[in-house]
């Protein structure tokens, strides 16, 4: 199982568990000319989706160019946990009165695990390069299709 992509980085899941497909998908995207041209973030991102939401062991350049489209609409940000995507994300579509809540402890987690968690979904990747040591922790949260 390949845990180190061809770029130096190696990846790992939620409780440091070792991620074998986004280093695979990530190794597809570097040798994968797509008509706009990805950064290491907006692949990483993809990467987190496409591994969540098809069958990634048969992409095509045109698949992954749907799948980039699909992602851009269904991406809602990157946020350091559940909870905090729900607070953030409840407070920006207007449900939440943030003057009438100031003095209210919210569950936040709990509100994302009750009310949320079926409508998104979200991929913890702890990605670090093995050459340059740089590091990159994200929590990806997607609308489901």
């Amino acid at each position: 199982a390949q845990l180190t992509d061809s770029q130096g980085w190696t990846y790992q899941g939620e409780d440091n568990r070792p991620d074998t497909v986004i280093p695979q998908i990530m190794n597809l995207l570097y040798t994968t000319e797509l008509e706009e041209e990805l950064d290491w973030l907006q692949m990483l991102t993809l990467a987190a989706y496409v591994s969540n939401v098809d069958a990634w062991a048969d992409l095509t350049p045109e698949r992954l160019e749907e799948l980039w489209a699909e992602c851009e609409e269904n991406y809602q940000g990157s946020h350091a946990s559940a909870g905090e995507f729900a607070e953030s994300f409840l407070t920006e579509i207007g449900d939440i009165d943030t003057r009438a809540t100031q003095s209210l402890v919210i569950d936040w987690q709990g509100t994302y695990d009750y009310s949320l968690r079926y409508d998104y979904f979200n991929v913890y990747v702890y990605a670090k390069n093995t050459e340059t040591n740089a590091l990159e922790i994200e929590r990806f949260f997607f609308r489901s299709c």
